[in-house]
């Protein structure tokens, strides 16, 4: 996976200010140590840091933006969409065990229909916001309204659920057999957040609209924070989170005039989980930081949306691939997707060659191609590649070579020094009980230059594996993975090298 390291500049920022202070009320020079400089780093890292967290059902960032996914014990809770030709989408829930992602053989169950975002799973039962709050048993499949109250928010803290209605009234619904309903405040507004002291509401629209704060046993008002609209708002620790247009703003809410742009990255949406925030770029790209903004590490090159954040991974439906849903393990960086084959980062990145140039490509390069040898051992050490046109020709067709160019970097055959073969490798795997044999076939990726038949770098990209149970006699295939992830190496390879 390709990161990219953004420097910060808040620190720079702080200490100059600082400097700057003491500059204007003495000669003496301002020395701050280490320890102190990290504690102005670190402030609202800290302040910033929702410590109710784990007294919440789905996160509030998972809710606002959709409220897809939900994972409860050793399953993951998962909202897949169907379209149909009028335009119509069936939104329906499916279960995987955990122990099935990224893997070849996920293994899922269709449950029910779908049609609004999961606040949280206690015991089998699956509470959600479908313009009513409802709740669906994943032991009898049988959804019901908890009330009659049409609902703006609906989100569970400690056990017991909280939603505003149309009219702007808050209530708390309880989580037993019978669901108990009970009216907190009246007209108060959109709910925004529960915490074990405060009830969060967003009222009035547009830019007369207002964050207010209850107190949860008195259940008075105690401040307003004006400055709206408060777009996609979200409370983390002591600070408002939204947006403002492209911009990811925070206020304190201790000092509502400290309010600061939270992100350098141009925010389509964002999640907010623990110590990170991981936002999607509205150029395409998916990033992760502090809460302060520094520290941003690009994550993927994926057009992302639908984010959801749980325990170490990340979430979202990938624009390059039909909004199929897609993970990153945040403490193994690894990508992947849910279901499926995973497609590249960042999208296809390598196109065949129209039809005339793959003709004049096959006429120039048929006969030596045909002369090359092919190692299905991995060639461990790097080599030294001096070239910088490649081109990818498919063997795994044998009816006639496929070629194919980098980012439709191909021009005519005269210009290309370097060539990746692409050929497969079908590898025993197991054998089944009628005593034929399962295959898997693999994916090989020979690297030559235009001087030796002998390839320089061999990578191997492992095919999927054949079905487990089959009926009738024969061998059984797997069929292969994509090369693609593997050419990608072979591009950094490349690049790095000529760099």
């Amino acid at each position: 996976m390709r990161k990219k390291l953004i420097r910060s500049t808040a620190m720079f920022t702080l200490l100059s200010l600082f400097l700057l202070l003491a500059g204007c009320a003495s000669s003496d020079t301002l020395i701050i140590d280490g320890e102190v400089a990290r504690e102005i780093e670190n402030r609202i890292n800290v302040l910033a840091y929702d410590e109710f967290q784990y007294l919440r059902g789905n996160t509030p960032g998972n809710i606002r933006n959709g409220g897809e996914i939900l994972i409860a014990g050793d399953q993951l809770e998962i909202v897949q969409r169907m379209e149909f030709g009028d335009d119509s989408v069936l939104s329906y829930l499916q279960s995987i065990p955990l122990q099935y992602l990224d893997s070849y053989s996920t293994q899922y169950d269709y449950i029910s229909e779908m049609n609004g975002p999961m606040v949280t799973k206690i015991g089998s039962d699956i509470y959600y916001l479908d313009t009513y709050p409802s709740r669906l048993n994943l032991d009898t499949f049988i959804s019901e309204q908890l009330c009659g109250c049409e609902a703006t928010a609906f989100e569970f803290f400690d056990g017991i659920g909280y939603f505003s209605d149309i009219d702007g009234n808050i209530y708390s619904v309880t989580a037993e057999e019978t669901p108990v309903v009970s009216q907190l405040l009246f007209e108060a507004g959109r709910l925004l957040n529960i915490d074990s002291n405060h009830i969060y509401t967003i009222v009035g629209a547009d830019e007369n609209e207002e964050m207010a704060v209850y107190d949860r046993n008195s259940l008075l008002e105690i401040s307003r924070i004006g400055g709206g609209p408060f777009i996609d708002a979200q409370i983390s620790g002591q600070y408002l989170y939204y947006r403002n247009g492209f911009e990811l703003r925070r206020i304190s809410l201790i000092d509502p005039n400290e309010r600061e742009r939270a992100s350098m990255i141009d925010v389509k949406e964002y999640a907010i989980l623990s110590h990170t925030l991981v936002i999607a770029d509205v150029k395409g790209g998916l990033y992760a930081s502090h809460l302060d903004g520094t520290g941003i590490m690009k994550l993927s090159a994926d057009k992302a949306s639908s984010l959801h954040m749980m325990d170490d991974m990340v979430f979202y439906r990938n624009g390059y691939d039909m909004d199929r849903w897609y993970a990153i393990r945040l403490s193994t960086d690894r990508r992947f997707a849910v279901i499926g084959e995973t497609m590249t980062d960042g999208g296809i990145q390598f196109f065949p060659l129209s039809t005339d140039t793959d003709t004049r490509a096959n006429s120039f390069f048929g006969g030596y191609v045909s002369s090359l040898e092919v190692s299905s051992n991995p060639l461990g050490l790097t080599p030294i590649v001096e070239g910088t046109h490649p081109l990818f020709i498919d063997l795994m067709n044998e009816e006639r070579p496929r070629f194919y160019t980098y980012h439709n970097q191909y021009t005519n055959p005269e210009n290309i020094d370097l060539i990746i073969t692409i050929t497969k490798k079908e590898t025993v795997i197991g054998r089944y009980t009628d005593d034929y044999l399962a295959y898997r076939t693999d994916s090989i990726l020979s690297l030559y230059t235009l001087t030796s038949p002998r390839p320089i770098l061999t990578l191997i990209q492992q095919g999927l594996p054949p079905i487990e149970v089959k009926h009738g006699k024969g061998d059984r295939y797997g069929v292969p993975a994509s090369w693609h992830t593997k050419a990608l190496e072979i591009m950094d390879l490349i690049e790095n090298q000529n760099s």
